[in-house]
């Protein structure tokens, strides 16, 4: 890769890809400066329909009802319009995004909408970005499936590291630690030599100590904020983004959740943070809809300019 390219990184969305997209859109305007793709760190909340939640998810939902964004809004788009003013132009009032969204998967999934959305094998090449399945029916969300590598249109190799069921698989392990090198890698957990072994995997060590990737991302369980250098690869946690449902920072998303990544030939570079423009989604001014769909203040506006 001879010149440089950018892409966002986001932390655990539990469902809030109005927040996590809306405000990667603000931040590229900010920032003055397009993102090639972003990358998603598993725990879309990827469910088919809202009866197939698990557990945790429907518990949550009862006090944030974004939790459930994925299957009530983005599964259903003839019912959700105001989605697309994420991707809609800027002289129409929209967001204006135009880069491509690319997923892993966490815990927090369903695993059979996954699996239908994961073709056999594993390519041995990195695939172009419009070759991926996509997990919702407006072909908006793409999966980057466990062992996989996709390669944005003049942007870096990322990696998806969640493999199926929710368990880390050492075979894709051992596709990457013998492999070609990677410039990004995207996994749902993190590894245990940074974030010890009651939250970090072990079989995630052997990637990051083997020399082939130069930045990994991760979410699920974040003990240890500090982004950490293993052996030339330099590991970024990232925080879930839902917005806080109690204390001072009640409607605000997480913090250190957003990362701007910027990758050259000279290495990489990161800007870990919450964009200063997630003041304009701040939870309070979220609209609820008949049955109860919270939709961002500004694809509200957009939706409504449109009737």
């Amino acid at each position: 890769m001879n010149v440089s390219s950018r892409v966002c990184v986001i932390g655990d969305v539990h469902g809030h890809l109005q927040l996590a997209l809306g405000v990667a859109a603000r931040w590229q305007e900010e920032m003055d400066e397009p993102f090639e793709a972003v990358l998603i760190c598993g725990d879309i909340s990827a469910f088919a329909t809202v009866d197939r939640i698990d557990r945790a998810t429907r518990r949550f939902s009862q006090v944030n009802p974004c939790e459930i964004e994925f299957p009530a809004q983005w599964m259903k788009p003839e019912e959700s319009p105001w989605l697309d003013g994420i991707w809609a132009p800027k002289d129409e009032g929209g967001l204006g995004f135009d880069a491509p969204v690319i997923v892993t998967y966490g815990n927090h999934e369903d695993f059979d909408l996954i699996a239908a959305s994961t073709p056999d094998g594993i390519p041995l090449e990195p695939v172009e970005i419009s070759d991926l399945r996509a997990l919702d029916p407006g072909g908006r969300i793409l999966l980057l499936p466990s062992g996989w590598r996709g390669r944005p249109p003049r942007g870096p190799v990322a990696q998806a590291g969640y493999p199926p069921m929710a368990y880390i698989d050492p075979l894709h392990v051992d596709m990457i630690t013998e492999g070609a090198p990677i410039d990004l890698l995207i996994t749902h957990q993190g590894p245990g030599l940074h974030q010890g072994y009651g939250r970090g995997s072990e079989l995630l060590d052997r990637v990051v100590e083997s020399g082939k990737v130069r930045a990994m991302f991760h979410g699920h369980s974040v003990g240890d904020s500090e982004i950490k250098v293993f052996n030339g690869c330099k590991v970024t946690p990232l925080h879930g983004i839902p917005f806080r449902i109690k204390g001072p920072n009640m409607g605000q998303p997480g913090e250190d959740s957003w990362c701007a990544v910027e990758v050259s030939p000279e290495g990489v570079e990161t800007d870990r943070c919450r964009p200063d423009c997630w003041c304009e989604f701040h939870q309070r001014g979220w609209v609820k809809k008949p049955g109860g769909l919270l939709v961002a203040p500004a694809l509200d506006c957009w939706n409504r300019s449109r009737g």
